[in-house]
């Protein structure tokens, strides 16, 4: 009887562990299987220390730098305390300032140019406050031709960002030629927050002889001019002149709700976002302007906001829905026929044909094709449920993978491109905060403990990986008497526990005389090699007085025995543990770089086998069989 393991795959939940295809897994963890072979993710690389920010990061967003891969350079980046903060680049036509974009959470709509947030100081209120006072018009006496106005007047900020207007002044008649005398202008913003720094007034007036109140521009003052009164304009320009001006086009140039929540980039220059079951739109190209007009409704809550082609999905507490227009004037609302509710907002992930979300039921796709739940194939809705806790994913995609952590720990590697490595498990990770992907190259990255980590990054080590085979049945119990391995060594370093090089320790430690101890006489003067009574049972110390002194544990020294370390080539890390199941029970337990034909244990039979591979090592091929000769001929 001959078991063979190549072209290793990831995992089916929903299969029983006898009723799985040969080279699927029943544990498959921290390896990446796209070429046939068990391979360990990279470990992740720090590329920015954030631990400066006086808060625990929870989100962080790189500044565009031209950089190929955000490990080229440290670069600029902005943190966010929360993780339900959203951070975009303008999608604005040669924007001088540069500016990006953030809100959601607990931060209300905000922007700012690229070098106040490089500076830590960025982050103004979005939009332009309209003035609140309408004008006082005084018009000039009756004279040969009267003519009937009404005035309005916009600020405009320093970026040339346009208000919507006042409230209308009243109506006045007067003299064609006259001069129309405005007062009573608001010259500051009023109200909260912090909107950026006011630059000029613009006023407007009507038309005579059009069918509508059409506001055509008079004039732009600066704010305090004239300088007596500061809130006054007298109006002398003629219909001929005003009449060929520009028309006023920011009637509803509103600024953007407090408390939007999830805003994304559409195509066109349009910014969208979300409060309730209300979604937002902001005016092309003008990501100040958002037009009460362009309001959109559904019918539950909405979670969050992902972009496809030329619109938006919106995922709800219910039916997702698809936004689709090139203008916010003409958006169309389809609403689709599943009830597969968003259970996180940090589940939705834009790419990988569509927009990836975790509802209760799996993940579901939605593209031009309508909803589908992808992972559907590999698992029932309880083992979704069950092992991948949906309603904590933190998501983001590496290509056409996705990456989830439900944890600060553990997660998944889904990769519906990939016919081997559909499913893969994550975890031992440290306090993972964030997962997201970098909006200029593409790469993920972590956050953990206010540090940026590059994933699976090319020019670091494999981290140790775990690999379970299905559980094979034979026809007949057989005892299974050897094995060959066959694998790539892609580790080769010299015994390296926790990164420690025990050569210069075991030099130094022989030559100690010295070890300081915690216990009532602080100081004692023992044999060096001597361990009896040096450290408490399970205890762990660091020793003084000796070079590049490791974490010492009591149960890696027999007592009695010497505490210098063994310069193994074979590690945890870097070789091959293999363990044999047969009927359920531990059959065999070895460490190895072998790639010759061994032997395993005789003694017992058994109809029911399971082979797990534990490494960082690159494995190809794995065989067993009942003797030598089988073997070979395998």
């Amino acid at each position: 009887m001959l078991i063979t393991l190549q072209q290793f795959a990831g995992l089916i939940p929903k299969a029983s562990d006898r009723q799985l295809p040969a080279n699927h897994a029943t544990l498959a963890r921290n390896t990446q299987l796209y070429s046939g072979e068990v391979r360990g993710l990279r470990e992740p690389l720090t590329v920015k220390n954030l631990t400066a920010e006086p808060f625990t990061v929870r989100r962080a967003y790189r500044l565009e730098d031209g950089s190929t891969s955000i490990a080229d350079a440290e670069g600029d980046w902005v943190a966010f305390p929360d993780s339900d903060t959203n951070f975009v680049r303008g999608a604005l036509k040669n924007d001088q300032f540069d500016r990006y974009y953030a809100s959601g959470g607990t931060l209300d709509p905000s922007v700012d140019t690229r070098a106040n947030w490089a500076a830590g100081s960025g982050g103004i209120s979005l939009g332009v406050p309209a003035p609140l006072t309408a004008p006082t018009v005084t018009p000039p006496a009756s004279g040969d031709v009267d003519v009937t106005r009404a005035y309005v007047y916009t600020f405009v900020n320093i970026w040339g960002e346009e208000s919507a207007p006042s409230p209308a002044s009243e109506v006045a008649t007067g003299d064609i030629g006259g001069t129309w005398a405005l007062t009573n202008l608001d010259d500051a913003y009023t109200g909260g927050g912090t909107p950026q720094t006011l630059d000029k007034t613009r006023i407007y007036r009507t038309i005579t002889g059009t069918n509508s109140v059409n506001y055509r521009f008079v004039a732009e003052i600066g704010v305090g001019a004239p300088t007596v009164p500061p809130d006054f304009y007298d109006d002398d320009e003629s219909n001929d002149t005003v009449s060929l001006n520009e028309s006023l086009t920011s009637n509803t140039w509103n600024q953007p709700p407090l408390g939007l929540q999830g805003i994304v980039n559409m195509p066109n220059g349009i910014m969208a976002g979300f409060i309730g079951r209300d979604i937002y739109f902001s005016e092309p190209y003008r990501p100040h302007a958002w037009p009460v007009e362009y309001q959109l409704s559904v019918e539950n809550d909405v979670v969050g906001l992902g972009v496809f082609n030329q619109g938006i999905v919106i995922c709800t507490t219910s039916n997702p829905y698809v936004a689709t227009g090139v203008h916010p004037a003409s958006i169309r609302l389809i609403k689709l026929d599943d009830v597969e509710p968003c259970q996180a907002f940090r589940s939705i992930v834009n790419g990988i044909d569509g927009v990836v979300y975790a509802s209760q039921n799996g993940l579901i796709l939605v593209n031009q094709r309508g909803a589908q739940n992808i992972t559907q194939p590999l698992m029932t809705r309880n083992e979704w449920r069950d092992q991948f806790s949906p309603e904590t994913s933190n998501s983001a995609s590496d290509g056409s993978r996705l990456i989830s952590f439900t944890s600060i720990s553990e997660g998944y590697l889904f990769s519906p491109m990939e016919p081997l490595g559909y499913l893969v498990k994550l975890s031992g990770f440290v306090d993972v905060s964030a997962v997201q992907t970098d909006q200029f190259t593409g790469e993920l990255y972590l956050i953990s403990r206010d540090m940026v980590l590059l994933w699976n990054p090319v020019n670091t080590g494999p981290l140790q990986y775990c690999w379970r085979s299905k559980e094979f049945e034979t026809p007949y119990p057989v005892n299974m008497g050897a094995y060959r391995l066959q694998f790539k060594d892609v580790v080769g370093e010299p015994d390296m526990i926790a990164g420690f090089n025990f050569l210069p320790y075991n030099e130094s430690r022989f030559e100690a005389t010295t070890i300081e101890i915690e216990r009532t006489t602080p100081d004692v003067t023992t044999n060096p090699l001597n361990t009896i009574n040096l450290y408490p049972i399970n205890g762990v110390r660091v020793e003084t007085g000796v070079v590049d002194s490791p974490p010492v544990v009591q149960s890696r020294m027999p007592l009695g025995g010497s505490p210098i370390h063994p310069l193994n080539p074979i590690t945890t890390r870097d070789n091959i543990r293999i363990r044999v199941f047969g009927d359920g029970i531990l059959r065999y337990d070895r460490r190895t770089m072998s790639m010759k034909t061994e032997r395993l244990p005789s003694g017992y039979k058994a109809d029911k086998w399971q082979v797990e591979l534990t490494s960082a090592q690159n494995i190809y091929s794995f065989k067993m069989a009942g003797t030598g000769k089988e073997l070979k001929k395998g």
